[in-house]
């Protein structure tokens, strides 16, 4: 079953990835006017996240945020995950490479006997519920994130963590290991 899952993850990832450097190439030549209608175009059009898995898990999917009149709608789709609750995040981090060494930790501030290394969020997205088949989906309209200014998702990581809400007194309520990760991009 697992090398099922990784030969549908690879087919997926192998599209996602082809359909973005089709993206890429249509606006690699900018020295026209028409090169510049699609740079500008691209700029503020929508983005999207392609996750892959961190570590041991099967997690894969992918984020849409469309920008819609001073909104962003976002839909989200992620697979092979194991039935649960998991926290979603727009981080301030550009990539994804350290992405394991963070743990989502939402608890109490001032218990200091739960050592934690600081998670970078720029935006909490929510929680997001996993179904017994592994899949999660949900769509919403956000009108608070931001896709053109200083606080721009555009190049950020996105990031699901998954976990036990219930988790024991040694590791602390709602504190969670990173389950897939991508980064935010234009296409």
């Amino acid at each position: 079953m697992k090398i099922c899952k990784k030969i549908v993850f690879s087919s997926f990832l192998a599209c996602a990835c082809a359909a973005l450097q089709q993206a890429d190439d249509e606006t690699v030549d900018n020295s026209s006017n028409g090169g510049a209608e699609k740079e500008a175009s691209k700029e503020k059009g929508p983005a999207s996240a392609v996750l892959a898995p961190i570590g041991d898990s099967l997690a894969y999917g992918m984020v849409e945020f469309i920008p819609e009149e001073g909104q962003v709608r976002i839909a989200v789709e992620i697979y092979g995950l194991e039935q649960g609750s998991y926290n979603y995040h727009v981080l301030t981090l550009d990539d994804c490479a350290q992405i394991d060494t963070y743990e989502h930790n939402d608890n109490d501030p001032s218990d200091n006997s739960i050592p934690r290394t600081e998670l970078p969020i720029q935006r909490d997205l929510g929680t997001i519920e996993a179904e017994d088949n592994g899949i999660a989906e949900v769509a919403f309209v956000d009108d608070h994130l931001s896709m053109e200014d200083l606080n721009s998702i555009i190049g950020r990581a996105l990031a699901v963590f998954s976990g036990d809400q219930d988790a024991d007194a040694v590791r602390g309520p709602h504190q969670m290991g990173p389950a897939a990760c991508g980064v935010i991009t234009r296409y």
